[in-house]
C-alpha cells in the first residue's frame, strides 16, 4: 500500500491499555488505569499535530519549560550508577542548566516502546529538587518486568521521553510535628524528597523517623544520603533487614 501523501507511518504508537492485573488495589492517584487515558489523549494529541505537519516529542530545551505534564520531551542520559545488582540510578541532562520545578513529593511519568507496546510508569527523582543541569531517577529492574526490558536498552547518550511533575501530596514545612515514614527497597525514592526538604530547612522543626526495609544489607539503596541527612538533629533512620549475611551487621 502506497504511503505517498500521507503521514500515518509517522504516527507514534498507541498506548497499550493496562491489565487488571496492573493495578496495585490501593486506590492510589493517579491510577495505571488513570495514566492510560491520559495517554490515550496524549496520543491523540500527537497523531492530530503529525498530521498537519508538525512533529511528535520535543527535546527540552531552554526556551521552553524544562518538563511539561502535557507533553512528552526527550532528555539525555548522561551516566548510569549500579547501586546494587538489580538497582540503578540514572541521570539525565536538563539543557541549559535548567531544573524540573518539582515540589517535595511529586513525580514524573517514562514512556518507552518494547515490541511496538507503549508503556509508561511513574519515578520519582532522587536528585536534590534543587539540583540544576540534571535529575536522577531510581530504578529497579525486574526480571519479567516490560518496562525494564526497555529500560534494559538504554545507553548513555539515548534520548528518553519524561513528563511531569505530578503529585497531589506536597509537603509543607512545620505541617506536622513529627513524621514516621515506612519504606522498602525503591520506595525510599518519595521519601528522600522530603527528608531533604525538612533537614535543609532550618526553619523547619518537623522531627522526621525512617523505618527502612531492606533484604540484605547490600540492598539498602541511598545509604550514603541518609546517613548523611541522619547527622541532623530532626531526622533518624532504622535499617531492618530480612536476611543478615554476617553477624557483625
Amino acid at each position: 500500500m502506497s504511503v505517498h501523501g500521507s503521514s500515518d507511518w509517522l504516527l507514534p504508537e498507541k498506548p497499550e491499555e493496562p491489565l487488571q492485573s496492573d493495578c496495585c488495589g490501593t486506590g492510589c492517584t493517579p491510577c495505571v488505569f488513570d495514566l492510560y487515558e491520559q495517554e490515550l489523549k496524549l496520543w491523540e494529541l500527537e497523531c492530530k499535530r503529525i498530521k498537519s505537519g508538525g512533529t511528535g516529542c520535543t527535546e527540552a530545551s531552554s526556551e521552553a519549560p524544562s518538563i511539561s505534564p502535557t507533553e512528552y520531551k526527550k532528555f539525555k542520559l548522561t551516566s548510569i550508577s549500579y547501586m546494587t545488582s538489580d538497582s540503578q540510578i540514572y541521570r539525565f541532562a536538563i539543557p541549559e542548566d535548567g531544573s524540573l520545578g518539582l515540589r517535595p513529593g511529586q513525580h514524573v511519568i517514562l514512556r518507552g516502546t518494547i515490541d511496538s507496546h507503549v508503556l509508561t510508569r511513574q519515578y520519582t527523582p532522587v536528585s536534590d529538587l534543587t539540583a540544576r543541569g540534571y535529575f536522577d531517577v531510581l530504578i529497579k529492574l525486574y526480571k519479567d518486568g516490560r518496562m525494564s526490558k526497555y529500560i534494559t536498552t538504554w545507553q548513555v547518550g539515548d534520548m528518553v521521553e519524561w513528563r511531569g511533575p505530578f503529585g497531589r501530596l506536597t509537603y509543607l514545612p512545620n505541617s506536622y510535628k513529627h513524621i514516621f515514614m515506612l519504606a522498602a527497597g525503591t520506595g525510599i525514592a518519595p521519601m528522600i524528597q522530603i527528608i531533604r526538604e525538612v533537614v535543609e530547612n532550618e526553619e523547619d522543626d518537623t522531627f522526621v523517623r525512617l523505618l527502612y526495609a531492606c533484604k540484605t544489607y547490600q540492598d539498602i539503596l541511598m545509604k550514603d544520603v541518609l546517613d548523611n541527612c541522619a547527622s541532623y538533629w530532626n531526622f533518624t533512620v532504622l535499617y531492618v533487614l530480612s536476611q543478615v549475611s554476617s553477624p557483625n551487621i
